[in-house]
């Protein structure tokens, strides 16, 4: 509730060790010296009564794992230290050296003192740790000692003696004491234990190579199951953790699909891998997309918080084989989970690990975006492809920023067909070369295409040298009958141009033959898994294929369904009822004029 007490020690520290310096080894220093006694004793008594009230007390079980490695920190470290004033008090002696109580007994207390608090505060024991670094511990308990007498020899000798004289001693043991005391309080003793977190265990420098690394590899990866891989497997393998997975939101329905790894039960044998589903009402993913931060199984069973979503999220904790979850959050909004086990050293996860688990998330969650935009680019790269087949340019732009709005799944719906048929194709490709034919066909069916698109229509495929469009199938129209027989009468006044050009370049004219007919058919998606196609299916399109026979080599028919839906823009002559093959009884043809 109130930070700046913390300083209140650090305050009465300073206040004491002056007068201690001062006074010494006068008639009132051991007045001072008896109350700075009884001030440590009280200190460490509050200290070890908070520690065992933690230790003892059944609201938190994290509580008391971390009181009692606090204990067996301070046990494994700080007795040697803290015998040195008892032993110079008694002059004892060692080696034949009396133990002065003095500031050489300082790297004595430092030193170990934050080597243990580093343990604590990492929950490091592990054995290859010790083995590692016994040799920096040596190394460093060596620095330390021959660095303070050096700056102790330097301040004395080159500072205080010149400027004070015989008082030197005097003001040096005070100078140095705050000193020291500042030392361990505040921004100063945080940056210290820094530094020894950087070089005994394995914190940020070891973690900075990791993410790193990481980093570069995520970049260049555009498939979700690569990158999903990686993480999992870089977490694994960096903090010794029994299991891990992935849970990824689906943008669209928000339902979640995870991946997860972790050991198998036998010794020696591989690691197994399951896939989890979860709903989108789970309540774990509810929570997390809410709190966006990290949660662990002992913030779901103690915080009276998640009393209500408390059993939900214990079962699915379980489920994945969890005891930490880490959000992956991209522009503020939650894309996935990082689940993890326990640490196969059975302690909990320190500050570093979960400063590098923040990082990979961040990144992964990155790299995950990165992978969706590309597969997604990589959908309407192919949907743009699909639809070119059958539309414009234009319309498939319109189509792909949502201007326009289609359904390839499959309806029933009525338009106007179109079919296009060229008269006598079959003596022409008897008679003509087919490299020459192939050229001709092509240029033939690309000027009647940028009709068709020009008037908003599709194309539904060709049959031969036959043509097949669709009005008001895929873009709705005001008229689908007026656009499809104007287009008729601009292919047929386009291929009289074409016309003139190629009876130079071939020697031959085309002549074509235009059936319309309106009415309701099916439009899909149909054909076999290996290769699917957009078709219109129906009766309708059967009719107009038969009108497109019947009319002569310039000539445009359309039916009476098509006829009613056309204005007075257009001039049509009706022509004599004629018998359609596949049709009961006479059916009405209109011959549209577009000369």
């Amino acid at each position: 509730r109130h930070p700046s007490l913390q300083a209140v020690p650090y305050i009465l520290s300073t206040i004491m060790v002056v007068p201690v310096q001062i006074f010494y080894p006068g008639p009132l220093f051991s007045q001072v010296y008896k109350f700075v006694l009884f001030y440590a004793v009280i200190s460490v008594l509050a200290l070890i009564s908070s520690v065992l009230r933690a230790f003892f007390s059944r609201e938190s079980v994290l509580a008391r794992e971390r009181a009692k490695v606090v204990l067996f920190g301070s046990v494994l470290a700080l007795p040697v230290p803290a015998a040195a004033p008892f032993l110079a008090s008694t002059g004892s002696t060692v080696g034949g050296v009396n133990i002065i109580t003095n500031f050489s007994s300082i790297p004595m207390v430092i030193f170990p003192a934050s080597i243990a608090y580093a343990i604590a505060k990492h929950n490091l024991f592990d054995v290859d740790v010790y083995i590692k670094r016994a040799v920096g511990y040596v190394l460093m308990t060596a620095l330390v000692g021959v660095s303070y007498f050096a700056i102790q020899l330097v301040v004395r000798n080159v500072i205080l003696k010149p400027v004070f004289g015989g008082l030197e001693e005097s003001i040096s043991q005070v100078l140095f004491a705050v000193l020291v005391v500042l030392i361990l309080s505040g921004p100063i003793s945080r940056k210290i234990q820094d530094r020894v977190d950087k070089l005994f265990f394995r914190m940020r420098v070891n973690y900075r190579d990791t993410v790193i690394s990481v980093s570069k590899a995520l970049s260049s990866m555009l498939k979700l199951d690569d990158i999903i891989g990686r993480i999992i497997s870089t977490v694994r393998a960096e903090m010794f953790i029994d299991s891990a997975g992935i849970i990824l939101l689906n943008p669209q329905n928000r339902y979640a699909r995870g991946t997860f790894v972790f050991d198998s039960e036998k010794p020696g044998g591989d690691a197994l891998s399951r896939e989890v589903c979860l709903l989108p009402d789970d309540s774990l993913i509810h929570l997390m997309a809410a709190e966006k931060k990290i949660l662990t199984l002992f913030d779901i069973e103690e915080d009276p918080c998640y009393a209500s979503c408390r059993d939900e999220c214990r079962q699915r904790f379980t489920e994945m084989h969890a005891s930490l979850v880490i959000p992956l959050i991209y522009q503020n909004e939650l894309t996935g989970v990082l689940a993890l086990g326990n640490k196969k050293s059975g302690h909990f996860y320190s500050r570093e690990d979960i400063d590098l688990l923040n990082t990979l998330a961040g990144q992964g969650a990155v790299a995950v975006e990165n992978a969706r935009l590309a597969e997604q680019m990589k959908e309407e790269e192919m949907k743009r492809t699909h639809l070119s087949r059958y539309l414009s340019p234009h319309v498939v732009d319109q189509i792909m920023q949502r201007d326009v709005q289609v359904n390839l799944a499959g309806n029933r719906k009525v338009v106007t067909v179109l079919f296009s048929d060229i008269r006598h194709f079959t003596r022409i490709a008897e008679s003509f070369p087919p490299d020459r034919l192939v050229e001709l066909l092509n240029e033939y069916f690309t000027e009647m295409a940028d009709i068709v698109f020009r008037f908003r229509g599709s194309l539904d495929k060709y049959i031969g040298d036959a043509i097949v469009a669709v009005f008001g199938s895929l873009i709705p129209l005001e008229s689908p009958e007026k656009n499809a027989a104007l287009a008729a009468g601009e292919m047929m006044k386009r291929l009289a141009q074409l016309n003139e050009g190629w009876k130079e370049r071939f020697g031959l004219e085309l002549a074509i033959g235009i059936g319309i007919n309106t009415g309701e058919v099916f439009l899909g998606t149909v054909g076999a898994p290996q290769r699917m196609e957009f078709a219109v299916i129906g009766d309708p399109v059967n009719v107009a294929a038969r009108l497109s026979g019947l009319a002569a080599g310039g000539q445009i028919l359309i039916t009476r369904e098509t006829m009613s839906g056309l204005n007075s823009g257009i001039r049509c002559n009706q022509l004599p009822s004629t018998e359609i093959k596949g049709k009961t009884g006479k059916m009405e043809i209109f011959e549209v004029l577009y000369a």
